[in-house]
């Protein structure tokens, strides 16, 4: 099956369309989307769940979420142990018209690694920047107020404790966080297959 759609248009307004014609083509009463957070935004994760369809879908962490928060008030001082997966289970009310759902965060060092050495090169930017030695562009870290600038060093910590944090939300019938996770993982090789056969 192929779907051809206008250059202009995102994936995120495509997907849902060709995912319900390959259902139709191949009677099947469920599928499970598999998607990147770039790939989802949060009007086309509840039109997938309007749709009935189940998922697993990489997530932007926009706050610390309260079972890190949790784990940090009760292990003060401590790193997070390197493949640490926290559990949030996200419980349906009965007005939400959705399926219960879970979120998994994992910690990974080597991700954290590389995001605290982006985070110290843009603060160092901002920090230059604030001090007039090279102009203000594009940085998270300035904070502009008029004519005044300065470092947001309050987004600051917020980035340096959300580094080596990844989300996956699912609200697939009694998940794993092993099995939401390599699911998820999968998704590099088929990008890996997909580039090989162009």
């Amino acid at each position: 099956m192929i779907e051809a759609f206008e250059g202009n248009k995102a994936e995120t307004t495509t997907m849902l369309p060709v995912i319900k014609d390959f259902m139709a083509a191949h009677r099947l009463a469920d599928v499970t989307v598999v998607a990147d957070a770039g790939m989802i935004s949060e009007a086309n994760r509840k039109a997938i769940e309007a749709e009935g369809l189940s998922f697993i879908l990489g997530m932007k962490i926009p706050d610390i979420p309260y079972v890190i928060k949790d784990w940090r008030a009760k292990h003060p001082g401590e790193d997070i142990p390197d493949g640490q997966i926290f559990t949030q289970p996200w419980p349906a009310a009965a007005t939400d018209q959705r399926r219960d759902q879970v979120i998994y965060y994992q910690y990974k060092a080597d991700r954290a690694r590389r995001t605290l050495r982006g985070i110290d090169e843009q603060v160092g930017k901002a920090e230059k920047a604030v001090a007039g030695k090279v102009p203000v562009k594009r940085n998270r870290f300035v904070q502009l107020a008029g004519a005044d600038k300065s470092v947001n060093r309050t987004l600051e910590a917020k980035a340096r404790a959300l580094a080596g944090l990844k989300g996956y939300i699912t609200n697939i019938d009694n998940p794993t966080p092993e099995f939401v996770l390599d699911a998820y993982h999968r998704l590099y090789n088929i990008e890996i297959d997909y580039a090989q056969c162009i």
